[in-house]
């Protein structure tokens, strides 16, 4: 991810400004933020550390694994699909063989996980892009299926809520048997204050069961109500 602040067309009198290069970006390989999310400290000090670059970088992991489609961000999540070729012989790593894909999603700022994984294992060998897909959920838990919030036993209103459709994904790794999920569903991040738990954990989204995250009505204007006197 590059932060550029001179994506505006303008004049430079003090010459161009420096292309942004690797060596301008934090390697956030290791997920260092994940493992601060308990240390609030330690978290304002990377969060530090990461201010004085230009964005941020992470290592694919496997050998010859490779991202060769575009990135969809949703709701600042950046969702990016990756393919790791089956050959282990450099000189192969390009060959359309059997391989495996994966779908990663990154926190557009911190580069952090944001879901359990970091990575979910996909059925296609080489994924495409993952596309938005605007759908809806109900906006409470309805365990007995009898149309009423269980809490409020109201009816249930559906609500909007964004998919992720593209591909499919292991959303059960390491098991003997993989769980197809023919949609991803994203949830909201929470911000830009940091926000925490009831345990004191910084909590980076908002995963309320049951809180859609889709479209929302707001106000962006305001009616204004003159009262004349005679």
């Amino acid at each position: 991810m590059i932060r550029d602040i001179n994506t505006v067309t303008g004049k430079f009198p003090n010459g161009l400004p420096e292309p942004i290069k690797i060596n301008d970006l934090m390697d956030i390989s290791s997920d260092p933020f994940s493992a601060k999310l308990d240390d609030l400290e330690g978290f304002n000090l990377l969060e530090m550390e990461l201010s004085s670059f230009k964005g941020w970088y992470y290592n694919l992991p496997s050998l010859g694994e490779k991202s060769l489609a575009a990135a969809t961000v949703v709701g600042g999540v950046a969702y990016f699909t990756s393919y790791t070729p089956a050959a282990t012989d450099t000189q192969l790593q390009c060959v359309n063989n059997t391989g495996h894909g994966a779908m990663y999603a990154f926190h557009l700022h911190y580069g952090t996980k944001v879901y359990d994984q970091l990575a979910y294992l996909t059925h296609q060998e080489i994924p495409d892009t993952p596309q938005l897909f605007f759908g809806s959920m109900d906006q409470c838990v309805d365990e007995n299926n009898d149309q009423l919030c269980d809490d409020t036993m109201e009816p249930i209103i559906k609500k909007s809520q964004f998919l992720l459709l593209g591909p499919w994904l292991n959303t059960t790794q390491g098991g003997t048997e993989l769980q197809a999920s023919k949609a991803f569903i994203p949830q909201e991040l929470l911000g830009p204050e940091l926000s925490f738990d009831e345990d004191g954990h910084i909590k980076l989204v908002n995963d309320t069961q049951g809180q859609a995250f889709g479209f929302k009505l707001q106000q962006t204007y305001v009616y204004r109500q003159d009262i004349i006197s005679h």
